[in-house]
């Protein structure tokens, strides 16, 4: 069994944020995503160039901006430029498709697990979503999965439903990172509160007691890190079953 750390935590952006307004939906059986993202950048660009998984097409939905693609991406991925009306600093873009597994002896190290029907475990440098060079980012992401599956991602979870046969969620990081991880499975949830702490685990299979102990080793590594560089400064802590 893989777990994964995620620090959940919610702050203010500071100026040279670029800002994700992202909304997905994925379908586990058939392995696909589609997504529209609203991006604001910190400034007016002439030209802003960005990465995704060579997987998915995409589309500008910014009347005015114009989008093209670029040589000489990494492996796996296709670079886009996109074009901006002068003075504008937001722009939407809609795609959707596939993420393969990532290449044999990936130069960027990236080792995924793809939406599968099982779920799925994406960081940034799998590009499931647009990677602008050079910047950190703030984040709201809308999920929307078939119900059964539960979506974990970076930031504070705000909201969760299950309505109509789909399980929805909204996460919010908005203190500037370096990647959002998306996680998606069939999980169990269990919560506990810790020092002030909320504390959450993921598992893809029912087993309290398992998650009793992931949630007193969390309790302690944060009590042990406090003692040596000051109190947790966030608000959430997560560990999240990964597929692999």
């Amino acid at each position: 069994m893989l777990l994964s750390f995620i620090l959940l935590f919610s702050a203010a952006a500071d100026a040279g944020t670029v800002r994700h307004d992202l909304k997905i939906k994925t379908e586990p059986a058939k392995g696909v995503i589609e997504a529209e993202d609203s991006i604001t950048l910190p400034e007016y660009r002439a030209d802003t160039v960005f990465y995704l998984n060579n997987g998915l097409s995409v589309s500008v939905l910014t009347d005015g901006a114009e989008l093209k693609e670029e040589p000489g991406p990494p492996p796996a991925s296709t670079k886009y430029s996109l074009a901006l009306p002068r003075g504008r600093k937001a722009f939407r873009i809609k795609y959707s498709g596939t993420i393969p597994p990532p290449p044999a002896a990936d130069p960027l190290g990236r080792d995924g697990v793809p939406i599968t029907p099982e779920g799925c475990g994406l960081s940034g440098s799998d590009l499931w979503y647009p990677r602008l060079e050079g910047a950190r980012a703030s984040f709201r992401l809308e999920t929307d999965l078939p119900e059964g599956y539960e979506c974990v991602s970076g930031g504070e979870r705000s909201s969760r439903s299950v309505k109509n046969g789909r399980s929805r969620s909204i996460w919010n990081a908005a203190e500037p990172t370096g990647e959002m991880p998306l996680f998606c499975g069939r999980y169990k949830e269990y919560p506990a509160v810790r020092g002030g702490t909320e504390l959450k685990v993921f598992l893809l299979k029912s087993d309290e007691a398992l998650a009793e102990k992931y949630i007193e080793a969390a309790g302690r590594y944060l009590d042990m890190y406090s003692a040596l560089i000051g109190p947790y400064p966030y608000g959430q802590f997560a560990l999240v079953e990964n597929l692999r």
